[in-house]
């Protein structure tokens, strides 16, 4: 587990990263308002900030989720709230992390800050 931060207070306190391309590609699909709540972080396995590989689905989503796409400097890029069962989103800006949580979480968060993933 691991926690994001940012401006020093703790957003996620025990967000799941995940980093195998099955786990990537699944991201929250099914999974239960706990586990949502918890968040997540989906490390692209590229070794660059990435457009189209960092787009993200939200079929087999059964509540709103919060999304933040963050680059290698750990910048956010773009951020946005999607509604469950929309075909897909791609980010503005190339991006290395994308996190997910529940609907609002992120609300004190705004593009072009900076945020900590500690593990």
């Amino acid at each position: 587990m691991a926690k994001l931060i940012h401006k020093g207070k703790i957003i996620l306190p025990n967000v799941n990263v995940m980093r195998s391309i099955w786990r990537i590609s699944t991201g929250l699909m099914f999974a239960s308002k706990k586990t949502i709540e918890r968040g997540a972080c989906l490390v692209m396995p590229s070794i660059k900030d990435v457009k189209y590989g960092s787009s993200i689905t939200m079929l087999f989503c059964f509540y709103p989720y919060h999304i933040l796409f963050v680059n290698s400097d750990f910048e956010v890029v773009d951020r946005i709230v999607l509604k469950p069962w929309r075909g897909s989103y791609t980010p503005k800006k190339p991006a290395r992390y994308v996190f997910e949580a529940t609907a609002g979480k992120f609300n004190c968060i705004k593009i072009g800050d900076k945020i900590e993933l500690i593990e």
